[in-house]
C-alpha cells in the first residue's frame, strides 16, 4: 500500500496537466499513488494521463458530477494512509511530501499543511502566508477568521481522521468544500505546518476559486445550519466560530447588495458587526459607484 494517496480530480484540465502530475513524479518522496478522477472530460485530458506509469490510476465518471461528489468518488478509491490533493492546474514543489509527511509522526497531528506562491502567467505575484499568521496546535477557532491559512494544493491529512464522519466532503457545496473538511478535521485533530512555500496556487480566469468567489457567503450561509446540525453545541459552545461565520455570510451578502446599490439592505446587514461605523457611511456604499463602494470596505477592513 502506497504511503500517499494524490487527489486528482480533472474536468477538461489538459492546459495545465502535465505540469501538475509531472510535478508530483518529481517528488524527492516517491511512496505515492495517483487517484485521477477524470469527470467526463472531453478535451485531451486523457491522452495525458496515458504518459505515466501505474502509479496514476485512472478512473472516469459514468456522468459529470459536482466537484464534491468527484472528490468523494476519488477518494474511495485511495489505498494511502496520508491523503493529498492537488488541483490539475496547482503545481508542488518537489520536496513538499519529504517535508510534510514527518509532522504526521505526532499521532495528534491529523492535518499539515504548509506556505504556497501564487502563480500567474508563469511569474509569481504574490505568498499565502505574507499577509496570514499560519497557526499550529488546535485551530478549529482560528480557521473562522479572516485570517484562514489554509491552502488545498498544500494540505495533506490522515485517512484515519475520515472515520469521525459519515461523509468527507459535503456535496451540497460547489466552492466551500475544501475549508468544511479541513475544519471538521480541526475540531477534534491538532494542525501543523512547514513555514515555507512547498507550492504553487495558479491564478487565471478559469480558475473556481477566483472566478466565483461571489457565490461563497451563500454556501458560507447554509454551512452555519450545517454545523448547528452536525456539531454539539455549536452555537454555545464554539461561539466565537458560529459569530464568525454569521459575519463572513454578512459581509458577502453586504457587497452584493451593494453593488446593486442597495445601501439600506447592505447597511441593516452589517451594523451588528460594525457598529462603530456610522450608518451614513454604509448606506452611501449602496448609492456610490461600484469602485467607490469597495474603497470604503477596504478602508474599514471588511474585505
Amino acid at each position: 500500500m502506497p504511503k500517499v494517496s494524490v487527489l486528482m480530480n480533472c474536468y477538461n484540465g489538459e492546459a495545465y496537466l502535465k505540469e501538475a502530475i509531472d510535478s508530483i513524479y518529481a517528488q524527492t518522496f516517491q511512496d505515492f499513488e495517483i487517484i485521477f478522477w477524470d469527470n467526463c472530460s472531453t478535451d485531451g485530458s486523457l491522452d495525458i494521463t496515458l504518459n505515466y506509469d501505474s502509479r496514476l490510476r485512472y478512473f472516469r465518471g459514468e456522468k459529470n458530477v459536482p466537484l464534491y461528489a468527484a472528490r468523494n468518488l476519488a477518494l474511495a478509491k485511495t489505498e494511502g494512509e496520508i491523503i493529498a490533493i492537488l488541483d490539475v492546474d496547482d503545481i508542488w514543489m518537489p520536496t513538499k511530501l519529504e517535508r510534510q509527511l514527518p509532522l504526521f509522526d505526532n499521532p495528534k497531528v491529523g492535518l499539515v499543511y504548509s506556505d504556497t506562491y501564487f502563480l500567474k502567467d508563469g511569474k509569481i505575484i504574490g505568498q499565502f502566508f505574507k499577509n496570514r499568521s499560519p497557526k499550529r496546535g488546535n485551530v478549529f477557532n482560528q480557521l473562522f477568521t479572516s485570517n484562514y491559512f489554509l491552502s488545498l494544493e498544500t494540505v495533506m491529512f490522515r485517512k484515519k481522521v475520515l472515520e469521525e464522519w459519515s461523509y468527507a466532503f459535503d456535496d451540497r457545496f460547489n466552492h466551500i468544500g475544501d475549508a468544511d473538511l479541513f475544519r471538521r478535521i480541526a475540531l477534534n485533530w491538532e494542525v501543523d505546518f512547514i513555514n515555507r512555500p512547498l507550492a504553487y496556487w495558479r491564478v487565471h480566469a478559469k480558475s473556481l476559486s477566483w472566478a466565483h468567489a461571489h457565490g461563497f457567503y451563500k454556501e458560507t450561509k447554509k454551512l452555519i445550519d450545517v454545523y448547528l446540525e452536525i456539531i454539539p453545541d455549536f452555537a454555545t459552545k464554539y461561539k466565537r466560530a458560529h459569530y464568525l461565520l454569521k459575519k463572513e455570510a454578512a459581509i458577502g451578502e453586504a457587497k452584493e447588495y451593494m453593488a446593486k446599490g442597495q445601501g439600506p439592505k447592505a447597511t441593516s446587514l452589517l451594523l451588528p458587526y460594525f457598529p462603530s461605523i456610522k450608518p451614513m457611511i454604509l448606506a452611501m456604499m449602496g448609492l456610490a459607484p461600484t469602485i467607490v463602494s469597495k474603497k470604503i470596505l477596504e478602508s474599514r477592513s471588511l474585505v
